[in-house]
């Protein structure tokens, strides 16, 4: 636009563009802000030992899953040099060499697992113990019983994979004597640890979880289905075992037979039955409170082995014990009532009457024997057509 002066000259007038200044203000926070605080923050301590934590717990599952995928295939040479591997020494615990006895037991390696038990005790003189034992003397576990905690340096799952060692090898000398001494040494609670698997134990964590459970007590009976009795003198040598053996011996052993037991079959499982009872329970009749929450599979191992030896008689006295505890009863025609009952237990039930009926025809009396049967057949008719009617399977013809 243009304006007129005083003296007619006409002038324009410009417009002055204002420069703006720089804004400088954000990074000028951003400065101030950066300068109040370093620009590396050194990491927390408690959040990295947290982390680190993390980390080994992480390798040692890692570890534990190679060494139960190696047990589970038997491959005892790999399981052992990684349980043995010096990179796994700050890792290595008792949960995995429980897992390694396992597999010494699967694979049949007595020597192995006794070895991996013994570097768990940590007991002074190791190879000397070793070499004791194998010459018949006292066990390793029986050395360090003058400390009554020792044993508990060993989980119960490693001595009862031991256990099972020695049941599949047929070294019920040891089996016996081992098994005794975790009873001995251990105050078990009033209910198994081990959980059977047709009966609902306690899950009180103030019970003992250290002490022989259903498990072990089972993985004796089973060794003791499996062998016969045999003589132990008081050294701990099992007789049966030495084929070499000269007339001296035999003559002196003979005179010693105050000193001899028996162990494996009837034996064992008389002797780890009544263990397993408390002392202020009777002579077996049901109502004893027990140290070892038996399950159907322990009488169903212990009616087998009475029925084995004959004692049919018996058999029967602790299957109707059976019947009581799991809440079987019998009508007026002697059968079993279960319409409520577990069909696993009447399994049980049906294995027990088949072996019973088996040692009556042994013995000859078939009346006896057909009554067994009948009854075993009778029960299995019935179960089968529950699990038709519930839908969970089972063929509605009559069993041949």
């Amino acid at each position: 636009h243009s304006n007129i002066m005083m003296d007619g000259s006409p002038t324009i007038k410009h417009k002055q563009k204002r420069q703006k200044r720089p804004n400088n203000s954000k990074q000028h926070r951003s400065n101030h802000h950066s300068s109040s605080q370093p620009r590396h923050q050194e990491p927390n301590n408690g959040n990295s030992s947290i982390i680190e934590k993390q980390e080994t717990h992480q390798r040692k599952l890692d570890l534990s899953q190679k060494l139960r995928d190696l047990s589970s295939q038997k491959r005892l040479v790999e399981c052992l040099a990684l349980y043995n591997s010096p990179s796994n020494d700050e890792l290595r615990d008792v949960h995995h060499g429980s897992i390694v006895v396992d597999c010494c037991a699967r694979c049949g390696d007595v020597v192995e697992a006794e070895g991996v038990v013994m570097g768990m005790l940590k007991a002074a003189g190791q190879q000397q113990q070793q070499q004791q034992q194998r010459q018949g003397n006292a066990y390793f576990w029986t050395q360090s019983s003058s400390n009554n905690n020792s044993y508990r340096r060993v989980p119960i799952q490693a001595w009862t994979a031991l256990l099972k060692a020695y049941a599949h090898s047929g070294a019920m000398a040891k089996a016996d004597s081992l098994f005794e001494y975790l009873m001995s040494s251990s105050s078990a609670a009033s209910t198994g640890g081990g959980g059977g698997k047709k009966r609902k134990q306690s899950d009180d964590k103030n019970n003992n979880r250290n002490s022989p459970n259903v498990r072990t007590f089972n993985t004796l009976l089973r060794g003791c289905m499996w062998t016969a009795a045999s003589m132990k003198d008081a050294s701990g040598n099992d007789n049966n075992n030495n084929k070499k053996k000269d007339k001296k011996k035999q003559q002196q052993q003979q005179q010693q037979l105050p000193s001899i037991t028996l162990v494996g079959g009837v034996p064992t499982a008389q002797r780890a039955w009544s263990l397993g009872i408390s002392s202020s329970g009777g002579g077996g009749d049901g109502d004893n409170k027990s140290m070892i929450q038996f399950d159907t599979s322990s009488y169903e191992y212990f009616v087998t082995i009475l029925s084995q030896s004959l004692r049919c008689k018996d058999a029967l006295r602790y299957l109707d014990q059976m019947k009581r505890d799991f809440g079987i009863v019998n009508d007026d025609s002697g059968s079993s009532k279960h319409k409520s009952v577990d069909p696993s237990i009447m399994e049980s039930v049906i294995v027990c009457l088949v072996a019973i009926s088996r040692g009556y025809v042994m013995m000859g009396d078939f009346d006896h024997g057909q009554k067994c049967a009948n009854e075993a057949l009778v029960a299995m008719e019935r179960l089968q057509s529950s699990l038709h009617s519930s839908g969970g399977g089972g063929s509605s013809q009559p069993p041949s």
